[in-house]
């Protein structure tokens, strides 16, 4: 290995990196601000030469499905580009033993996208990765951006601060942690261990990607004034017709019952606390009324729920289904085809992936209002929201067993909105917004 890509332990710790170049040339211009038309045999001005496609990085700390949204709103990122003709690769941490068979995985899944994968390195508590530095070290030039997927973590920290230094224009993606409630989760890391670090990015980066409207107006920033985009996250449409009658005849439940969708992950943040109790008392003078909890593993958190599930008066109106059947499919179309309302009590959910993709299925949406899309939903008519408290949102579900006129309606624009998430009406939006920060970027770096 070249001395110059070797990290001292105070420069992977910190993110201080010296601006060596990282062999990006004198100038440190992306390759794709420096491409003419050139003919096949090298004059001007005759057959053009097709542009190599936009080069897209984008570094996540891992890929493992129990952390939901945030890695799963990555890789639709980088599909989408793909599918848009750019060239995207995903850098994702994973125990050492895991790698391998993660980047098997996720390139059968989706073929257009590279995934590279690293091991976690000390301090691994923080999801450090000594292998992604040593390998963007000497690969930043294969670039023309750098999106990361996440603060606190170490790699993207660490990501975020070597491209500077290599002048690699680069996006942040907070997944909403710098919003006040999750500012409060280990706070005294947050605000003196990294604070100095997260300002620093903050202040390098070509733009902070926020998803909605609501997690963008309710930020800390440290102070910094970082230049702002809303891009909405994509969701793709449903590739499998779901069927009712088979779902619903799996769970013994009647025909004409009403279905509450609960899509959980092993997160108490979700609200489950909120949602039984809810439940329980909207459901007091319905007794065709469900719940179907769809998504748990096999952890503490899943056997917690399902005992305190058989302990209700509601047992039997109570129903699970595991992760593996809610992942993808038909049996997870065949979940949503056969609920009538898709509820998400979330403490704090900076998109709501999981409401809009029941939205794509045609759910209308019962969410918390610290669902960040939570505006976005009620201007659109596709769904409901409640202030928060179990109580407010028992009010809800019960108005909804009571009036049930208005649910054809509601999932009707549940859809349409959902459509104007998914990919296809998205990528230019996104394409416009990379060229313009890697070329302002560029610009720069050429003065």
């Amino acid at each position: 290995m070249s001395t110059r890509n070797r990290f001292t332990s105070r420069e992977i710790f910190t993110g201080e990196f010296p601006e060596r170049g990282f062999d990006r040339g004198e100038s440190g211009l992306p390759d794709f601000g420096n491409r003419g038309t050139t003919s096949l045999n090298g004059e001007a001005g005759q057959i053009p030469r097709t542009p190599p496609p936009f080069r897209i990085l984008h570094v996540i700390p891992g890929l493992d499905p129990a952390r939901g949204e945030a890695s799963r709103a990555a890789v639709e990122i980088a599909a989408m580009s793909a599918a848009d003709g750019m060239a995207p690769t995903v850098a994702f941490g994973a125990p050492e033993w895991s790698v391998s068979a993660v980047e098997r995985e996720w390139t059968r899944r989706y073929p257009g996208v590279v995934f590279r994968g690293f091991p976690y390195s000390f301090p691994s508590r923080f999801e450090a990765s000594a292998p992604l530095m040593t390998w963007l070290s000497g690969h930043s030039r294969d670039f023309d951006i750098m999106q990361a997927h996440s603060i606190y973590s170490l790699m993207s920290l660490q990501a975020c601060s070597l491209a500077a230094s290599a002048k690699l224009p680069y996006i942040l993606r907070p997944l909403g942690s710098l919003d006040p409630y999750d500012l409060t989760k280990q706070s005294s890391v947050k605000y003196h261990v990294f604070a100095a670090w997260v300002e620093r990015i903050l202040k390098g980066a070509s733009f902070v990607h926020f998803a909605a409207r609501q997690e963008e107006a309710n930020v800390d920033t440290f102070g910094v004034n970082p230049t702002r985009k809303i891009l909405a996250l994509p969701v793709s449409a449903p590739e499998w017709a779901g069927d009712r009658a088979r779902f619903r005849r799996s769970m013994g439940i009647g025909r004409q019952d009403f279905v509450f969708l609960f899509g959980a992950q092993s997160d108490s943040k979700e609200g489950p606390e909120l949602l039984l109790p809810a439940m329980i008392q909207a459901a007091v003078s319905h007794s065709d009324a469900h719940l179907v909890i769809a998504g748990l593993g096999e952890d503490a958190f899943a056997t917690e729920l399902k005992a305190w599930a058989a302990e209700t008066s509601l047992a039997d109106h109570i129903h699970f289904v595991s992760r593996a059947s809610f992942t993808s499919g038909q049996a997870k179309a065949d979940v949503f085809a056969g609920s009538d309302c898709f509820v998400l009590p979330s403490r704090f959910e900076n998109f709501g992936m999981a409401a809009m993709e029941a939205m794509a299925y045609g759910l209308p949406a019962l969410i918390s209002d610290q669902v960040q899309m939570w505006q976005e939903i009620v201007e659109a008519h596709a769904g409901w929201v409640y202030n928060g408290s179990s109580q407010s949102l028992a009010a809800v579900m019960e108005g909804i067993l009571n009036d049930r006129s208005q649910i054809a309606i509601t999932a009707s624009w549940a859809r349409t909105l959902a459509r104007k998430f998914e990919p296809q009406n998205l990528r230019s939006i996104y394409r416009a917004a990379y060229q313009a920060a890697a070329g302002r970027v560029a610009a720069e770096n050429a003065e």
